[in-house]
């Protein structure tokens, strides 16, 4: 029995220093892992992590700060109401083909109870042919739709994707025009081909004696570089953006501007409102995202109304 201990032992011991090597090896490996490797991965995460946390805050305050408008919330769509949305192609913060499904649900039950139909630009993720007319046919037969076009509808100098918009029978006419609902009236413009900056014809438009009032203009892009932060992208944002006060000495009557470029990310409002002298400002986009809000316009009066 001892002798057969012995030679069991003896085994082991051989086997032991034949993988001595590969054990040397494996452990080194391991303490690399636990003394370099994940200090350092768990540092980035950390950094990552602590980034993001700041650029949310930076994002919050300036919202705190600029916001200082008391828009009334509505959990009904009242008859004969206009409706505005912007950057309508998300479900659940992704990309998809056609529009937020939210939204279409919203419209197919509210339909007979809307006047107008307004998107303030970024219809579809990537546009055709096919899907404008698929928007017709589901809503545009029932109902004006009157579209201010964004990047992702007619590019920057896209022949092709402007050609595609243009074509649809979504296209009213040419912009800078005006049309009237549900007590506004309401000037739609083409804020993207101008790189952002409103136009002067735009600028004639609202400050001649024409307009009644309340006035609003609907366009994709911010026009003002003071709230660059709450944008979805810079894509094609011209240099010569103004700020608040420069904006300001533009009009001589009050004007509520309604942006659709934003919302895009959980870390952007859902509804934004700023009112600065005669400009009130309005940013509101979906990112199929919780709080999700789309713009009630009825009887002179402006809504905020949950998705």
């Amino acid at each position: 029995m001892i002798s057969k201990g012995i030679k069991v032992l003896r085994n082991k011991l051989i086997f032991f220093l034949k993988n001595l090597r590969f054990i040397k090896k494996r452990f080194f490996l391991i303490l690399i892992f636990l003394f370099i490797i994940l200090p350092i991965s768990i540092k980035n995460i950390s950094l990552i992590k602590f980034s993001s946390y700041k650029a949310k805050t930076k994002i919050f305050l300036k919202e705190s700060y600029y916001s200082n408008c008391n828009i009334k919330e509505i959990n009904h769509i009242p008859s004969s109401s206009t409706i505005i949305a912007g950057h309508i192609y998300k479900n659940n913060n992704k990309d998809i083909d056609y529009l937020n499904n939210k939204l279409i649900s919203f419209l197919s039950e509210n339909i007979n109870k809307i006047d107008k139909i307004i998107f303030s630009g970024d219809i579809f993720e990537k546009p055709s042919k096919s899907k404008w007319q698929k928007l017709y046919e589901q809503f545009g037969v029932k109902k004006r739709i009157f579209i201010s076009p964004g990047n992702h509808d007619i590019g920057l100098k896209n022949d092709d994707l402007y050609f595609l918009f243009k074509s649809s029978k979504l296209f009213f006419k040419e912009f800078p025009y005006k049309i009237s609902g549900s007590g506004y009236e309401i000037i739609i413009e083409d804020s993207i081909s101008n790189r952002w900056l409103i136009s002067q014809k735009t600028k004639d438009l609202i400050n001649s004696n024409s307009l009644g009032k309340p006035l609003i203009l609907v366009r994709h892009n911010i026009p003002v570089k003071n709230f660059l932060f709450l944008a979805n992208s810079h894509f094609g944002k011209s240099e010569k953006l103004p700020n608040l006060k420069t904006l300001n000495k533009i009009f001589d009557k009050e004007v509520i501007i309604i942006s659709g470029d934003g919302g895009n990310a959980n870390y952007l409002p859902r509804f934004f409102c700023s009112k600065r002298e005669k400009i009130t400002y309005i940013i509101n986009g979906l990112g199929g995202l919780k709080k999700d809000s789309l713009i009630i316009l009825h009887n002179k009066t402006l809504y905020k109304y949950k998705l």
